[in-house]
């Protein structure tokens, strides 16, 4: 009897392991309930919605924030997978990236891409970059180590992700993705990452 409790405990777990593996990442962001479509790229048609409505509350809790440089525009972004733009011009966005957790965002300095990590915190560890204008994904790495800093260099050229793995830190070309081979050793495990104007990283 209690071998088969065992056996039915560690088939569900893999079940439910292989589940969570599978979770689907769309190709492009997902519209939320008041809204009536897309005219054209990046324009919202409301239907019998108020402007001051547009931004949708985030169902439970946010889990980062990210400021536009130079603006008075951030974003946030939440455990429910929703990204919100809030502006104090009142034009404000929300958009379903995702259907897992967002646990970090980063805003490039041009102030339209968004990078994110997306993680159930076990098994998918997710980069991915958004167009936040055409509401569209310009691409997306997957990760065997959790993600646990996200930021672009000065003039969005690197992405640099610092996580859990011997390697500590991947930087990626800011505009295709592409693994970009900036250091001679690994420096071990990367909490924040920043660069100055000139977007030189040492090495």
């Amino acid at each position: 009897m209690f071998k088969r409790m065992v056996f039915a405990l560690v088939t569900g777990l893999l079940l439910i392991s292989c589940a969570t593996v599978v979770a689907k990442q769309p190709v492009s962001v997902e519209q939320i309930e008041g809204f009536k479509g897309l005219d054209t790229p990046g324009k919202i048609v409301v239907s019998q919605v108020s402007a001051s409505l547009l931004a949708r509350q985030h169902r439970g809790p946010v889990l980062s924030l990210a400021k536009v440089p130079g603006a008075n525009v951030f974003f946030s972004a939440g455990k429910d997978g929703f990204i919100s733009s809030h502006n104090t011009n009142g034009a404000d966005e929300t958009w379903q990236i995702s259907d897992i957790p967002l646990k970090i965002i980063a805003v490039h300095p041009n102030g339209n891409l968004i990078a994110a990590y997306e993680s159930d915190g076990f098994s998918i560890h997710r980069i991915s970059v958004w167009d936040w204008s055409t509401k569209k994904r310009v691409y997306a790495k997957r990760f065997r180590d959790s993600i646990i800093s996200l930021s672009w260099s000065a003039h969005g050229k690197y992405l640099m992700i610092g996580n859990t793995s011997i390697e500590g830190i991947t930087v990626l070309d800011g505009n295709s993705g592409n693994v970009q081979s900036l250091f001679k050793t690994a420096p071990g495990i990367v909490s924040l990452s920043i660069t100055g104007a000139s977007e030189r990283i040492n090495k």
